[in-house]
């Protein structure tokens, strides 16, 4: 799969709102540990993807 750049910036700036979108989701209520755990584990996925992609940008060449 090939993404020309502003692609990549427009994927970059999806996964921003994501990651926000899921900080203010996660549960914090007595009991909810576990699904506290797993959308961090997912979080902390996408923020590891995002700075593999924001490097890829930055790197890349322009038009």
């Amino acid at each position: 799969m090939y993404l020309d750049k502003e692609e990549a910036i427009k994927l970059a700036a999806s996964a921003r709102q994501v990651i926000l979108k899921l900080q203010d989701w996660t549960p914090d209520e007595p009991g909810m540990e576990d699904e506290r755990e797993e959308i961090n584990v997912v979080i902390t996925d996408l923020e590891y993807s995002l700075e593999k992609l924001d490097s890829a940008i930055e790197n890349s060449p322009t038009k």
